[in-house]
């Protein structure tokens, strides 16, 4: 026995931003539905007999959604107002006018077949050709007459009418004879909804229907051999409530199937809705810098998290982390990575140890740089940095591994030297520089008096940063962690000054630093900044990644993002969205801006690379649902 079709009511519960300019018809493929717009409710409902029109749509329009409910009631059956008319734009302005009016209209939406479309066109074309209505009229002058013919019926409402149904009805051979037949029903009170569709449309008919319920409507409207319109056309019988929550989307293909690579997780259609195809990421691809960044609570950190487990586990590659946070506590545990907690150990580190004796200019250099860009010395900075380097030369030459107190008298003295005097009283009288700069280094002076790091031995760095490590500085005061942040990176660049330059693809260590910003003055000429831009550039070939992590793109400089050609971006603030899209490659647009201040925890928008036959090339924009767990 054939199966009997179950009428389905669905309300619609959200729609993508730029509904007006979808085509709905692509989507229809010969289903028969009505859509109801419910102007006391205000909302729109899809009623059909197909189970998978919804899911059809909803697949090919990202952001539209629905809910199943319940079947409307009709509320005076004996009533009911049913029109075929033509496809002037019926409902530009029937929310507007008509809100909250009692009553309900129903576009039904029914194929028609190919033998009625062609009856009716051939019945349009004789009525265009049937009439020759003339008139003549003579007009005389200087014994010349002249005569002038008018065709009253070329420009009667009737003849533009058929003409434009006949040019409706010739789309339709071009769409390969895909046509509906269209019919307007209202339900309800309806006396200020039938002059408002009689004023917006030229009405072909009005039709009686026998009917005592929305399921019985259905099948007789199927049955009514009404005008047919080609599909493109039906988009301007349908229009949808305001009142519907609009979702804003980007517009994004999703990338061709990948086959090589850690699993991150899946590709949105549109930013919206998730597809099937994976999002992978080769290892080998992350030595040119990568940025995570999105608003609290978006799921940058977890993210991170799931992309370094995956890199330490699968790929063996050694991980270091430098986070201000508790967060990463349970990570450097469950990856087996040491997990150094500075202020809440004791663990003996010099941080001042240097181990390669070849590397020492390089090294007191980079430390001499770091700590005054750590200082917060403002304009004192260039003169601090000179005493340091001055007191770190002195110092190396003599001792690979000094005593960090005798260090900082080294660095007093420096001092004392370059902007101080001794007075005959053995007091020392500083200059201005000298005060600011002695001043700055306070913070230095607090982190070596403390046991744990006046140690002259210490941690050995290279065996930690070998195996892979999370640095915890949760319970150092924000005033403090910037000189913590240096000190731990000269060590770590010490170590990577090491390697090899053969590691364009490989990926041996992937340095994450959480909270980024720590390191970075806002001055793109800014020792720091500069240094780490060429950072990046040499990390590529030693096979190290460097993976920066902000709440915002602008904690960041715009070179350092230039650089960084693999980027995750989460929701961002209002403020730095049109940032945002910029350096992603999208067009600024109120839908883009809206869907990047909007974005779901999880979902991000993506650039990376790929490798394509040895050739790291760019791909994306895409967008992208983190995979959980």
């Amino acid at each position: 026995m054939p199966t009997v079709a179950i009428l389905k009511c669905y309300k619609i519960s959200s729609l993508p931003f730029t509904v007006d300019g979808i085509d709905i018809s692509d989507y229809l493929l010969g289903s028969k539905l009505m859509i109801c717009s419910d102007l006391g409710a205000l909302h729109t409902e899809i009623i059909t007999d197909d189970d998978s029109l919804c899911a059809r749509i909803k697949n090919g329009m990202p952001g539209f959604n629905f809910e199943e409910c319940a079947l409307p009631t009709l509320s005076d059956p004996e009533a009911l107002v049913v029109f075929s008319a033509d496809t002037r734009p019926i409902f530009s302005s029937i929310w507007q006018v008509l809100a909250s009016q009692d009553a309900r209209l129903y576009v039904s939406l029914s194929k028609a077949q190919k033998a009625h479309t062609e009856a009716i066109k051939g019945a349009v074309e004789s009525l265009l050709s049937a009439k020759e209505v003339r008139q003549t009229l003579v007009a005389g002058g200087r014994g010349a007459s002249q005569s002038k013919q008018t065709e009253l019926y070329y420009d009667s409402g009737e003849r533009n009418m058929l003409i434009s149904l006949l040019e409706s009805l010739n789309q339709i051979e071009d769409s390969n004879h895909m046509s509906y037949k269209v019919l307007l029903v209202i339900d309800g009170s309806k006396a200020k909804l039938e002059e408002y569709i009689r004023s917006k449309a030229r009405v072909f008919e009005k039709i009686k229907l026998k009917c005592i319920d929305i399921a019985g409507m259905h099948e007789e409207l199927g049955s009514i051999d009404a005008i047919p319109f080609g599909y493109h056309a039906v988009n301007r019988f349908i229009t949808f409530a305001d009142q519907i929550a609009r979702v804003p989307q980007i517009r994004a293909q999703v990338p061709n199937k990948q086959t090589s690579g850690l699993k991150i997780g899946t590709f949105l259609k549109d930013s919206i809705s998730e597809s099937e195809s994976e999002m992978l990421l080769e290892s080998s691809t992350l030595n040119l810098g990568m940025i995570i960044t999105g608003l609290p609570g978006t799921g940058k950190t977890f993210a991170s998290m799931s992309l370094l487990s995956k890199l330490h586990k699968e790929k063996g590659a050694s991980t270091v982390v430098i986070s201000p946070t508790k967060e990463w506590a349970d990570f450097a545990k469950s990856n087996g990575l040491y997990l150094v907690k500075i202020y809440n150990s004791n663990i003996p580190i010099n941080f001042f140890r240097c181990e390669n004796a070849i590397l020492r200019d390089k090294f007191s250099e980079n430390l001499a740089m770091l700590i005054a860009s750590a200082s917060n010395a403002g304009p004192y900075q260039n003169s601090m940095e000179k005493c340091l380097l001055a007191a770190f030369r002195k110092v190396y030459g003599k001792d690979l591994c000094p005593d960090p107190t005798k260090l900082y008298s080294a660095i007093e003295e420096e001092i004392i030297e370059q902007h101080g005097k001794r007075t005959k009283k053995g007091t020392v009288k500083y200059t201005k520089h000298g005060e600011n700069v002695k001043a700055a280094l306070e913070g230095m002076r607090h982190i070596i008096s403390r046991p744990e790091f006046s140690s002259v031995m210490g941690i050995d760095f290279a065996e930690v940063f070998g195996k892979g490590a999370v640095f915890d500085l949760s319970d150092v005061s924000n005033s403090m962690k910037q000189f913590f942040y240096a000190l731990i990176l000269n060590q770590l660049y010490a170590f990577l000054d090491s390697f090899d330059e053969r590691g364009d693809n490989d990926l041996r260590v992937e340095i994450a630093l959480e909270e980024a910003q720590l390191i970075f003055s806002h001055m793109e000429t800014s020792p720091v900044v500069v240094d780490l831009k060429q950072r990046i550039q040499d990390f590529r070939k030693r096979g190290v990644g460097l993976l920066l992590i902000t709440h915002s793109i602008t904690d960041v400089t715009a070179s350092i993002r230039r650089l960084c050609q693999t980027k995750f971006y989460f929701r961002q603030s209002a403020d730095v969205a049109k940032y945002a899209l910029t350096d992603l490659g999208i067009e600024e647009t109120q839908p883009s801006l809206s869907r990047l201040r909007s974005l779901e925890r999880g979902c991000c928008a993506v650039l990376y690379l790929q490798n394509r036959s040895g050739e790291k090339v760019p791909a994306g924009p895409a967008f992208v649902a983190i995979e959980n767990g």
